[in-house]
């Protein structure tokens, strides 16, 4: 059975406890190699900076890490699938001495065609400065729609507490949704809520949670989001790059080449092949995402205000301050949007055909499908028989529709001069042949 071309984004969070533990690492390794989410988040990870990344490494992710250089266990970690793009945009500060403040990692992925901007949060019990989490999530929240957040916050859910009232006001500020879990906390009874998973502008799908002792008195939380997740494509390609070739190095190649054994291959293509690759050998190219172009100074605008509407509430505490905040924060994407149609609609205009298509393209919004779809004969061979055969194929030019639906195969029934006539007269179009005729020249012929 094929596997299907989209997945649903499925993001985990563990509380690793030392997480380079040989069982510790083994358990948390066989738990993604079952439930194959697309990233980890891993809160107290407790890795220090002479711990190698090559033992902590599983094979499919890309490990990043915010490891704690001071005294005492703590330290972030991401793991994210090595066919999504990602760069981090932001950190907490890692001072010599110690000091009880959250410690985080945002990084903006590339999931698709979509940014999602994640971050994993680790607050240490009893730690205050909630503060810095929300300045970090206000700098790099600029455009993006959506968000998730994951980690052990160290504040429970279930009990009224002022850490608790801040989280909340912190969650209602941002339009943050929790994703909803039983208790996954075992160190004492009752159990408690303290490890979160978070979205903006993400619909959470599905949940589930594990219990791993061996690993830690935390579950194993997990949330699938309603976003497509393509399967992987390869975005490092192979090619020959002529671009700045060498004239002088180019001659002196050519007068080392072994030419007699060139001669000596028995095929032209081996060959061209030994030459090319002795003159200019293939090199991998790895394709980059282009930035935002339509990003203006309005927008910077728009989010210097909303910052600053932010910090004067966590300042004055007004509730008017805080209505004005959601107010520029639910306005920066709506802007955001007119702006891009705007940008868009500009570069759309008057352009050629091709070049629109390419810049649709580009956008996602007109993509080849990705089923195989193949016509049951060659379009030379389907062509000859309808202007030579009457609409006749032999049945030896035949060959199967693997991968189409049946009601969406093509089959060859006879066809009346009439209905060729009419389908003419019906088609309204400026495009024009190979022999350069176009249809109102073809009307002038059919009866």
């Amino acid at each position: 059975m094929d596997s299907p071309t989209h997945t649903l984004f499925k993001v985990g969070h563990v509380n690793a406890q030392l997480l380079s533990e040989p069982c510790h690492f083994g358990e948390v390794k066989s738990v993604m190699e079952l439930h194959e989410p697309h990233i980890m988040a891993v809160s107290g990870s407790w890795l220090k900076t002479h711990i190698s990344s090559c033992d902590v490494d599983l094979p499919g992710y890309v490990l990043l890490r915010h490891d704690r250089i001071s005294l005492g266990y703590g330290g972030v970690a991401l793991y994210v699938r090595n066919d999504l793009r990602c760069r981090c945009v932001a950190s907490s500060d890692r001072p010599r001495a110690y000091l009880l403040r959250p410690e985080f990692l945002f990084v903006l992925l590339g999931v698709g065609s979509t940014a999602i901007l994640l971050g994993v949060v680790y607050r240490p019990p009893k730690a205050g400065f909630w503060s810095d989490v929300e300045e970090a999530l206000l700098d790099v929240n600029v455009y993006y729609y959506r968000i998730i957040l994951a980690g052990d916050f160290n504040i429970n859910w279930t009990v009224q507490s002022s850490p608790r009232t801040t989280l909340s006001d912190f969650f209602d500020a941002f339009n943050i949704t929790p994703v909803h879990f039983d208790p996954a906390n075992h160190v004492r009874t009752p159990h408690s809520t303290i490890d979160y998973i978070c979205s903006i502008g993400l619909h959470c799908v599905s949940s589930s949670q594990i219990y791993q002792p061996i690993i830690s008195k935390h579950d194993v939380l997990f949330a699938s989001f309603e976003l497509n997740v393509p399967n992987y494509i390869e975005t490092a390609v192979a090619r020959r790059d002529f671009r700045q070739l060498d004239p002088l190095r180019f001659n002196a190649e050519l007068g080392s080449i072994d030419w007699e054994h060139i001669a000596r291959l028995p095929d032209v293509d081996d060959m061209v092949e030994t030459l090319t690759t002795r003159l200019n050998g293939l090199r991998t190219i790895v394709q980059k995402k282009c930035g935002k172009p339509w990003f203006d100074a309005g927008l910077k605008a728009i989010i210097r205000e909303r910052n600053r509407a932010w910090r004067r509430y966590r300042r004055l505490g007004r509730s008017d301050v805080l209505m004005e905040f959601k107010r520029l924060r639910n306005h920066l994407p709506d802007a955001a949007r007119n702006v891009m149609a705007a940008y868009y609609r500009a570069k759309l205009t008057g352009c050629a055909p091709a070049q629109a298509w390419r810049i649709l393209r580009s956008l996602s919004v007109s993509s080849r499908t990705q089923d195989s779809f193949m016509l049951p004969v060659d379009v030379h061979t389907l062509n000859e028989g309808f202007v030579r055969g009457g609409g006749h194929v032999a049945t030896s030019a035949l060959r199967p529709t693997v991968g189409v639906a049946p009601e969406e195969r093509l089959y060859l029934t006879d066809v009346d001069a009439c209905k060729v006539v009419t389908a003419f007269k019906r088609a309204r179009s400026n495009a024009r042949g190979a022999d350069g005729f176009g249809l109102d020249q073809l009307w002038l012929c059919l009866p």
